[in-house]
């Protein structure tokens, strides 16, 4: 399974917007048109946000020069919106949901290839 890779991938789009709409609109081809959170059907409808949950935009801010890696698709969560607005879903739950569907070495390798001089968390 090629995993959706901003460092393989990020090249042919213009800009960090049009990144995550092409993620965005592959994410919801790949989860069934499914919430992360509930599995509630997600359509033009019912809207859909995409949550950075692992890493999220506020640990990164977007002036720094690697920031487009956060959006990468084992950091990515598709929710209603919803889901998102109120009380969007924990770091924790966002790390367990990864692992389930990634494995733990490659939510592990994803997040450790990112270049913070500091880690904001250590993953187990």
């Amino acid at each position: 399974m090629e995993l959706l890779d901003p460092r393989t991938q990020f090249i042919s789009y213009k800009s960090v917007y049009d990144w995550r709409y092409y993620l965005k609109s592959e994410l919801l081809k790949k989860r069934n048109y499914r919430s992360d959170w509930s599995g509630r059907l997600l359509t033009e409808e019912t809207g859909c946000d995409m949550h950075e949950g692992i890493v999220t935009r506020g640990m990164v801010h977007k002036s720094i020069w690697w920031s487009f890696l956060i959006y990468h698709e084992i950091n990515c969560f598709l929710l209603l919106p919803e889901e998102h607005r109120i009380i969007p879903p924990s770091k924790e739950w966002c790390i367990q949901k990864a692992y389930e569907r990634y494995g733990h070495d490659a939510v592990k390798g994803w997040y450790e290839s990112l270049p913070f001089k500091v880690r904001p968390f250590i993953l187990e």
